[in-house]
């Protein structure tokens, strides 16, 4: 996956995105290995799955000769923690705890995220052999939907933030 189309699709959904990352990579890995599991449900409780994801795309890369600049079960870790303290940042601002300074604080770590994840691509892109990802750089019919319910998600979240309630 292209960088540009990376960010542009995990932004727009406000992150959501990582969720349909989890499961391409899985239905991928599936087909190409013949591994027995279900992506659906790897993609949905990415972070019970993460450090499988890492394993895999470090055996990868260990067989293809690819270095893999850092250590991608530790950079799994990472980004389980980060993936629970934004599901904790967000059950705060629902309940109107701390605002608006964790909304603040869930908007960085949203792009936080983001860079980490994509590291974490950049890693999958090398090892399938398209390091800059230029096989999948065209967005879809179904990337053109996600994007305008992105937008409107995030043109709700921006009114909330900063229209005051009556």
């Amino acid at each position: 996956m292209s960088k540009r189309k990376f960010f542009i699709l995990y932004l727009a959904t406000v992150g959501l995105f990582v969720v349909y990352w989890s499961y391409r990579n899985w239905s991928l890995i599936k087909a190409q290995t013949g591994l027995k599991c279900r992506p659906v449900m790897r993609g949905l409780f990415l972070i019970f799955f993460l450090h499988s994801l890492a394993e895999t795309v470090q055996r990868e890369a260990d067989q293809r000769s690819v270095v893999v600049p850092y250590a991608l079960k530790s950079h799994a870790t990472a980004l389980v923690v980060l993936f629970a303290m934004g599901h904790l940042l967000d059950l705060l601002t629902t309940n109107s705890i701390g605002e608006p300074y964790l909304d603040i604080l869930a908007n960085v770590l949203l792009f936080t995220l983001s860079a980490m994840v994509w590291r974490f691509q950049q890693v999958i892109n090398v090892v399938s052999g398209d390091a800059d990802g230029s096989r999948n750089k065209r967005f879809t019919g179904g990337n053109i939907v996600v994007l305008i319910l992105g937008t409107i998600s995030w043109g709700f979240y921006l009114y909330d933030l900063f229209i005051p309630a009556h």
